[in-house]
């Protein structure tokens, strides 16, 4: 029996409503009992056992355990609705009508679309298939019993999960004759397993009894993909079964030319590089706010880095009272500027009238030579570093709403440097709002958590489900001295990168763990350290 959540919880207006119609109510259905109806079910569509509380997803065609709700006790999770949003506990989780719902674990608590709900997770989540290993064109090609796990359907058609992670502009191109065969491509996004992906129907032939192309061309930028041939019958329509020695030797009838699997660094980013401005052969150098001997975060810092070599300038970003976008570290202006307050209780006109040529905890540098800086506005900010070639990496401090992800998405939009740029922040909260509204963004996650299994067990989760979109690059970026050799294991069998901040020692550089791609620090350039020291990355 389903039970259409009209609102609970705490609210005197709130009713719940039993009926046995299946119904659907926004992107939720309540039920007693494990669902089983599948018919007219979308994509992501979340279902509460009553009983239970268990939570589950519609994923691939089919229901998928992905948890159980509750409180800190076994009282059941307040759930309502207001002006068509759903909050779990009094949580926004964004759910909205045909939007479907990422479900994640970070340590006990249930995330959905990135929002912590605050609700216990009991049972053990749905964890998909292992990652596959890359394989050669060669191997592809020369050992195709390796690549596919073919399945039968009465057999008369075969499907073929091809076990390899490809890139944009993978050829396949079908060596079977059209006239007794037709054949066709499913691609799925970069996910642990096909029924995990986003599915794109693309790449079928004309129509399955007219088949026109012999050749199909990727178009996701990484992901895997499923090839489903079948055989015409005399009446010229797919149902002709296949022969035992057909479905032995079904691999032969493929030719797969151009695996781009990438290499031990990771994905492929929004422009179809390597999931990283570098290549494994060097390592970038990220100017931390600028250059060191002007002040920090202001156009001055910038052109300077620019001066000294730096192609990758990181910066922090803060709104003000009115919701102007400009470059800060502090949440006061105290140590940087000769005026003092909270920014968020200034207007963009009020924190304009203070001199930013400051910093009362350098008690090393001189600044006097900049007297009269102002704060940056971001879209200042944007502006120079796209006239003078500049890839910022922008760190969001703290969280942020919907409404500022976007109004910081559109200056870049506009400025024409979306995809010349990298989001940067320690909230995996704050990154998930970037991704959600910009799916090829480039992300680079600062993780505290300071050991492998914590990693292991919370951020790659959470990067997977809540950050990669499958059209985007994610990075993870830590304190360098914990740039360990556990750690480089962990997040280099998720595919994940590797950059550290913030190293001012140029030996620390020179021995930074091979892995790693890209280093913030203050003053040196860690692609010029290893190109003036001849070691080669």
């Amino acid at each position: 029996m389903l039970l259409p959540v009209v609102a609970c919880g705490n609210d005197s207006n709130t009713e719940v409503t039993t009926t046995t119609k299946k119904e659907k109510v926004q992107d939720w259905l309540i039920e007693v009992g494990e669902p089983t109806e599948t018919e007219g079910v979308l994509e992501g569509q979340l279902c509460l056992d009553q009983d239970t509380y268990n939570l589950y997803q519609f994923i691939g065609g089919a229901w998928a355990l992905v948890g159980s709700i509750r409180g800190t006790g076994d009282e059941a999770p307040a759930i309502e609705s207001k002006n068509g949003v759903w909050y779990i506990n009094g949580r926004n989780t964004k759910l909205f009508n045909g939007t479907p719902a990422k479900i994640s674990v970070i340590g006990d608590y249930l995330h959905i679309n990135g929002v912590d709900t605050g609700i216990i997770h009991i049972v053990e989540p749905y964890v998909p298939e292992p990652t596959l290993e890359y394989l050669s064109e060669e191997e592809f090609n020369e050992q195709p019993a390796m690549f596919g796990s073919p399945w039968v359907s009465n057999n008369t058609r075969m499907k073929i999960l091809v076990k390899v992670r490809m890139s944009k502009g993978t050829t396949i191109t079908f060596l079977g004759d059209t006239s007794v065969y037709c054949w066709g491509v499913m691609e799925t996004t970069d996910k642990e397993s096909a029924t995990d992906g986003v599915w794109k129907d693309s790449g079928w032939n004309t129509t399955w009894t007219n088949p026109q192309e012999r050749t199909y061309t990727t178009s996701y930028l990484t992901g895997y993909f499923v090839i489903t041939i079948g055989k015409f019958n005399s009446e010229g329509k797919v149902g002709e079964k296949l022969t035992d020695d057909e479905l032995a030797n079904i691999h032969s009838m493929f030719k797969v030319e151009g695996i781009k699997a990438g290499d031990e660094n990771g994905n492929v980013s929004n422009n179809g590089s390597v999931n990283n401005p570098a290549t494994k052969e060097t390592m970038i150098g990220i100017n931390h706010r600028g250059w060191y001997l002007a002040p920090e975060n202001t156009l001055a810092a910038y052109r300077e880095s620019y001066n000294h070599g730096f192609e990758y300038v990181e910066c922090d970003v803060q709104f003000t009272k009115d919701g102007v976008p400009v470059l800060l570290h502090d949440d006061t202006i105290d140590r940087t500027s000769n005026g003092s307050g909270y920014l968020s209780q200034m207007t963009y006109a009020e924190v304009s009238q203070y001199d930013f040529s400051y910093d009362d905890s350098d008690t090393v540098n001189d600044f006097s030579a900049y007297r009269g800086e102002k704060i940056p506005t971001f879209a200042e900010f944007i502006a120079l570093c796209k006239e003078l070639g500049l890839h910022p990496y922008i760190e969001i401090k703290g969280n942020m709403t919907d409404d500022e992800a976007r109004a910081l998405i559109k200056i870049v939009s506009d400025a024409g440097m979306i995809d010349n740029v990298s989001w940067l922040g320690f909230s995996g909260d704050a990154l998930s709002k970037i991704a959600y509204n910009c799916p090829t963004a480039r992300l680079v996650w600062v993780i505290t958590d300071t050991n492998a299994t914590k990693i292991a067990a919370n951020n790659i989760p959470f990067a997977q489900m809540n950050l990669m979109t499958g059209q985007n690059q994610v990075v993870f970026d830590i304190w360098y001295t914990l740039a360990t050799q556990d750690v480089v294991d962990v997040v280099s069998a998720a595919g994940i990168p590797l950059e550290v901040w913030t190293v001012n020692d140029i030996n620390a550089i020179k021995t930074l763990h091979p892995y790693v791609t890209g280093v913030s620090s203050d003053y040196y350039n860690a692609k010029e350290v290893f190109e003036n020291a001849g070691i080669e990355r």
